[in-house]
């Protein structure tokens, strides 16, 4: 915050403006600052938990898509639907 005059306050406006780089970026990959992130939608949010839950399962389950799926009560192509695909080895 170099470009901000001294004793001149620091807002939010001015600090986009000086360090849009924070701002536009990439998202924080840790799904628990996505979700405090106070203008994320609750479509968003659920979509962010779907594909968590998804992941584990798969990692529990070995990269076996059936069983994880199996594991959620959900149709093969439900689970594929919210993001479940296993990992190429």
């Amino acid at each position: 915050m170099t470009f901000t005059p001294q004793g001149e306050p620091i807002d939010l406006p001015r600090a986009r403006r000086a360090c849009r780089e924070i701002f536009d970026g990439p998202r924080n990959p840790h799904v628990e600052v996505q979700l405090l992130d106070e203008d994320i939608t609750y479509g968003d949010a659920v979509r962010i938990l779907r594909s968590v839950l998804v992941e584990q399962r798969l990692k529990r389950f070995g990269q076996n898509v059936n069983a994880a799926a199996q594991s959620l009560r959900l149709s093969t192509a439900t689970f594929y639907r919210y993001g479940g695909r296993a990992r190429e080895r």
